[in-house]
């Protein structure tokens, strides 16, 4: 039976791979020498930078993640993506003012992000990025690098334009990494982990929120 596609690639590259850490002082071409080996870990050490770097983050006295919760971020951020790619935003993604969204999902932390690249001329001068953070049950919505004197104008605007069920959340506030947070709350699901209901939640966000965000493009900012 003829290999797949993808194994075979896969299958072709380790040989290559095996075949290029081997010594020319080495007569053995079946096994790895202990110099082959050396070799072997130097690579991989160089080509993951992130995991090694996630690895060294994590011993700084980190709570151990939950897994349940890690997936059920992954689950809940595949689900919005799904259903907003089939609805198509309208006053965002309709008039190409957002990419769509990609999942980022780092390790050794529970949280997801949904990031969209900003597009327009006009709301790309408050940052290159809209977020909405999944983490601990909650979510959290900002833009990414933000410029500064985009903050409070941009969060007055939200709380005077939003319906009201979810004014209530617009904050205005840092996190730790210095990301201007627009608004936040906990998710309904809670720790019950409901993915339908925090997954409708989060489209409904979406649709109420996305788009008095980008009204907020004709506002002159100086």
């Amino acid at each position: 039976e003829e290999p797949t596609l993808e194994p075979h690639k896969v299958a072709t590259f380790m040989q290559t791979f095996y075949n290029a850490i081997q010594l020319s002082s080495d007569n053995d071409d079946k096994n790895l020498s202990d110099s082959e080996v050396g070799t072997l870990n130097s690579i991989l050490t160089f080509t993951a930078v992130t995991s090694a770097s996630e690895r060294a983050l994590d011993t700084q006295n980190r709570p151990p993640i939950d897994s349940a919760l890690h997936t059920h971020n992954l689950r809940l951020a595949k689900r919005f993506v799904e259903v907003v790619t089939k609805r198509k935003i309208t006053a965002l993604q309709a008039n190409r003012l957002i990419s769509k969204f990609d999942i980022l999902q780092p390790r050794f932390v529970n949280r997801v992000d949904l990031c969209a690249e900003i597009k327009t001329e006009n709301f790309s001068n408050i940052g290159p990025y809209l977020v909405i953070r999944l983490d601990n049950y909650s979510y959290q919505l900002f833009i990414e690098e933000m410029e500064s004197e985009a903050h409070e104008p941009m969060r007055d605007h939200l709380a005077k334009n939003l319906g009201t069920e979810h004014a209530g959340s617009v904050t205005g506030v840092f996190d730790q990494h210095g990301n201007y947070i627009l608004m936040s709350g906990k998710l309904p699901g809670g720790d019950s982990r409901n993915l339908d209901n925090d997954s409708k939640f989060l489209v409904r966000l979406a649709e109420g929120v996305l788009p008095v965000m980008a009204s907020f493009q004709s506002l002159d900012l100086g």
